[in-house]
């Protein structure tokens, strides 16, 4: 069962008319909003857990995981932005 808390994240980020991703301090996706679902055709409860190399396959993550590796060890929140891109990602058509 979700707390009250986590319910209020999980509307919040789905409130948000952007895709976002969350990750946690494992490197693995902790959040996956329901833009990212639309756009991808990936339900959150499959994403969750995942690394970004797992979620994206076939994209080249090099730059972002580094960037959100760096985030992660200095223990500064951040947020990283990316544009959408086919040879990134196939986006649900």
């Amino acid at each position: 069962m979700l707390s009250a808390e986590s319910d209020f994240t999980a509307v919040s980020l789905d409130a948000l008319d952007l895709g976002l991703i969350v990750v946690r301090q494992d490197g693995r996706i902790g959040g996956w909003n329901s833009w990212m679902v639309s756009a991808t055709g990936r339900d959150a409860e499959t994403m969750v857990g995942r690394t970004l190399a797992e979620a994206f396959p076939n994209a080249r993550t090099g730059r972002l995981q580094s960037a959100v590796r760096i985030a992660l060890e200095s223990g500064a929140s951040s947020l990283l932005t990316h544009s959408l891109h086919a040879n990134l990602f196939q986006l649900k058509t």
